[in-house]
């Protein structure tokens, strides 16, 4: 596998925002924001505990891009939210930023803090209501 070379102009991926150590309530809406320079445009990459992050309903990758005046280099502003943030959400994330010239990424550690015990006994509830409305309640709230 041949690589592309390097070119006049081009420049190493730096961030200008790096990820910042965040911990958010369970049910809260979080974002992790970073701006990355570099040129050509660098590919950006998203990982949860070195597992890659794909839009889906539960997780959104936002991107901008902005043209820095009078430079080569492009400005990627990119976000990863979670409209609500669950316990299997904590942990480490990692963003990539990847082009011919280099790689640098920015990790952070995520905490979700909340009452789980009271959220999985509402979901204990629901589901017996909805699939055992014969049998006596059992489950302790």
């Amino acid at each position: 596998m041949e690589s592309t070379p390097v070119q006049a102009g081009d420049a190493v991926p730096q961030f200008t925002q790096a990820l910042v150590p965040t911990s958010v309530k369970f049910g809260e809406k979080i974002s992790l924001d970073v701006t990355v320079q570099g040129a050509p445009k660098p590919k950006l990459y998203w990982f949860h505990e070195k597992r890659k992050i794909r839009d889906s309903r539960h997780v959104q990758l936002l991107e901008e891009e902005n043209a820095i005046e009078g430079s080569p280099q492009v400005e990627l502003k990119s976000s990863l939210v979670i409209d609500r943030a669950e316990e299997f959400d904590s942990g480490k994330y990692t963003i990539r930023a990847i082009n011919r010239s280099g790689l640098k990424s920015s990790s952070v550690n995520l905490v979700v803090k909340g009452d789980y015990c009271l959220y999985l006994s509402l979901v204990l509830a629901y589901m017996q209501a909805l699939y055992c409305p014969l049998l006596p309640q059992t489950f302790i709230y």
